[in-house]
């Protein structure tokens, strides 16, 4: 490390202890890592708010810094990818999402045929991808304040299409779904469960999906999560008038993030990224709608 990014990391982090003892709250982003083991472009930080921390990684696809706004994806890792020894790695969940998203297109192979060609391929799906990892021992409700203050720095320091935040989860992750959706309202575009659901759904949690276009994935043979648990969540949403997807393909546990993100032959991809919010009306948009009624009835009122 140079002495200039030295004494860069070290100001941050006597900035951000500073901001701990203000607020509890903190995201400290470490010196981006250069071409290694995964050649991505990406920062990788700390978030700590009321003294806990957890690392997250930010992948930004090349030419991010083009005019234009990207999407975002957020994907929350299973239980068992929280082990120390993954914390440092792309893990194998995430993997193909990383090669999509970053427009790699010399290890995506065969996906490319979702589009005409890999360039338009990277024109369509490239977008940041956010993933937050959270240690093995304790599950994603202690932390998704720490995703939501992670999000806001984000947002304010990268040019991201806040119509297309799509939030995605496998296992442990894909359970935390339901709760940010209701916790968080209005944020999320389109959500993917991977290896989840919840069998017998209550309705707080068929409410919280109802507003947000959803696909579930999941192994027919999952002797970790019941696929059941996916097939009573999709379909109480879609019951209750929601837009959810089911999707069970042969396999265990992994099965359905394998075929969700590897397979070359569905619509997952294009699917997602056509899902966008709804902008909220504002004043300047509702004076433009109104000015041309307004004119033309003085017209009216002259003649």
């Amino acid at each position: 490390m140079s002495d200039r990014r030295l004494s860069e990391f070290v100001q941050a982090g006597i900035v951000c202890v500073l901001l701990v003892a203000i607020s509890s709250t903190c995201v400290q982003a470490a010196p981006l890592i250069g071409p290694g083991e995964d050649d991505f472009d990406r920062e990788v930080g700390t978030i700590t708010e009321r003294r806990r921390t957890i690392n997250y990684e930010f992948f930004r696809p090349p030419n991010h810094d083009q005019p234009g706004k990207l999407p975002l994806m957020v994907y929350l890792h299973g239980f068992t990818d929280g082990l120390p020894e993954k914390q440092s790695r792309l893990n194998d969940t995430m993997r193909d999402l990383v090669h999509t998203t970053q427009r790699d297109n010399a290890s995506r192979g065969d996906v490319c045929q979702l589009a005409n060609s890999c360039e338009q391929f990277d024109d369509d799906f490239a977008a940041y991808l956010l993933v937050p990892k959270i240690p093995v021992v304790e599950g994603w409700d202690t932390y998704h304040r720490h995703l939501d203050l992670l999000l806001d720095d984000l947002l304010g320091r990268y040019d991201v299409d806040t119509n297309r935040l799509y939030l995605s989860g496998f296992s442990n992750g894909a359970f935390m779904i339901p709760n940010i959706l209701r916790q968080y309202p209005d944020t999320y575009s389109a959500a993917i469960s991977l290896s989840g659901g919840q069998t017998n759904p209550a309705s707080s949690v068929v409410d919280a999906l109802q507003d947000v276009p959803s696909w579930f994935f999941h192994g027919t043979a999952d002797g970790v999560v019941d696929p059941q648990g996916s097939v009573d969540l999709a379909g109480a949403v879609q019951a209750a008038g929601g837009d959810a997807q089911l999707t069970l393909v042969p396999g265990g546990h992994n099965a359905g993030y394998e075929f969700a993100f590897r397979d070359a032959n569905n619509e997952v991809y294009p699917w997602l990224f056509r899902q966008t919010a709804v902008p909220e009306p504002t004043t300047a948009t509702f004076c433009l709608a109104v000015v041309p009624f307004v004119l033309a009835a003085r017209a009216r009122q002259r003649l």
